[in-house]
């Protein structure tokens, strides 16, 4: 199918092009309870092209413009229907122009190809998670309602018109599931959760034990949740506890913030060099590289983004990084942050409120603004400690916690962040 793609953009004059090829194939399993009411295997392959077109200087004031467009071809398109979009796709490019900016192109050294997980070792590995995710599923009011599990293996393809031609393999373990507890109200907690097989620890046996961590945790977060009371009008805590997959989705920010496609239309006005103001703690960011190319076909590399709150780099794609006359590092899904020197207990020695559920907690990269509504969080005064409360709500600005901002010594190991499992800032500002 490439050679055919290939040949049309040939024959049409379509030079500067970028085709991704992907192919998925996957063990699926679905459970009422814990019985398997489906089991379903998937093979996918679908090829995504990008066609860029230049447009003279002389043409739009001295200005060198590059428009570019895509369409998805699938497999069991024919000759002419393929012919028929990639032309459609071309047109489409004159209408979408931007700055001039180059393709990317090979590096004298590339990496060797990154191994699949083959379909023998999928039906092992499911077995595995199966047996974790129900480790701890032993009480008859406190259950995992249902669950579906996921390995999927995706074959990745990048060339484009500047040289580039590279082939991965990446293998992601994800799912959710929903447990439901009746002890006092009948309440439901929702989870999901993606493991990589390149992820931050790297190591296949540990993914069963992290989802056997995963669902205790949601097991013991639905008991909470179905005895706990309204949060009261009165609570004045002195510090805000935030833990778990929140945690990342608030430094997330700074991934964002420190982004090329940021930077350039003046979303942000973070550079090399830009100090952020942590006083209690000290912060280091590292991107990692969970796999080898973006889709682009940029290498990526493992990057300090943030050492001793200093950032330390600019990432970005082809064409933003072009913009800004910097070397494209690419984009990165995952990220590591370390970890503090305190454990979290020391947190709640003082009037708190711990959350460790929300409804829909949001992260606002253009301003910095967080929040949500809680289901669940843990509140202690001086007369009660750890009393499980619901129906509140937080908020904030990431930029102005940070000099109180404290990091947990605990980590958290889940969906492609590796870091604090909590943070603790000062409540009397927010």
């Amino acid at each position: 199918m490439v050679d055919l793609i290939l040949t049309i953009l040939a024959e049409h004059g379509f030079s500067v092009f970028l085709i991704n090829e992907r192919t998925e194939t996957s063990e699926e399993l679905f459970f009422i309870r814990r019985n398997l009411d489906m089991k379903r295997a998937k093979d996918i392959t679908k090829y995504t092209v990008t066609l860029y077109r230049d447009f003279p200087a002389q043409e739009n004031g001295g200005s060198l413009l590059r428009g570019f467009a895509s369409c998805t071809i699938q497999k069991s398109m024919n000759r002419q229907e393929i012919e028929a979009i990639l032309c459609s796709t071309h047109e489409s490019a004159a209408y979408a122009q931007n700055p001039y900016f180059p393709l990317p192109e090979p590096e004298s050294v590339l990496p060797g190809p990154v191994a699949g997980t083959s379909r023998p070792k999928k039906q092992i590995m499911m077995k595995q998670l199966v047996q974790a995710l129900y480790s701890s599923d032993t009480d008859d009011t406190t259950y995992i309602n249902s669950a579906e599990l996921f390995i999927t293996t995706t074959d990745h393809r990048i060339i484009n018109s500047s040289g580039i031609d590279v082939s991965y393999s990446e293998t992601i373990y994800s799912g959710e599931f929903i447990v439901q507890s009746k002890q006092k109200e009948d309440v439901e907690i929702y989870q999901d959760f993606h493991f990589s097989d390149s992820d931050a620890s790297g190591a296949e046996t540990d993914i069963p034990y992290r989802l056997a961590q995963l669902a205790f945790s949601a097991l013991q977060t639905a008991k909470d949740r179905s005895v706990a009371i309204p949060y009261p009008d009165t609570a004045a805590p002195s510090a805000i506890i935030l833990e778990g997959y929140c945690v990342a989705e608030l430094f997330r920010f700074f991934l964002n913030r420190c982004d090329a496609s940021m930077i350039y239309p003046n979303y942000s006005d973070y550079t090399v060099g830009t100090v952020l103001p942590l006083k209690s703690d000290t912060l280091n960011i590292t991107l990692k590289s969970s796999i080898p190319y973006t889709p682009e076909g940029i290498q990526l590399r493992d990057t300090a983004l943030i050492q001793n709150n200093r950032i330390t780099a600019i990432t970005g794609d082809s064409r933003f990084s072009y913009y800004l006359g910097i070397q494209p590092l690419g984009t990165f899904k995952d990220f590591s942050i370390a970890c503090g020197p305190r454990p979290a207990e020391e947190f709640q020695r003082r009037s708190c409120l711990r959350i460790v559920n929300f409804s829909d907690f949001q992260m606002d990269s253009l301003s910095g603004q967080f929040g949500g509504e809680f289901r669940l969080a843990y509140y202690s005064d001086s007369q009660q400690q750890n009393t499980p409360v619901t129906g509140g709500s937080v908020s904030g600005n990431i930029l102005d916690i940070l000099d109180t901002l404290k990091l947990s010594k605990e980590e958290l190991n889940l969906n492609g962040y590796r870091g604090p499992k909590s943070i603790c800032y000062s409540a009397e500002k927010n």
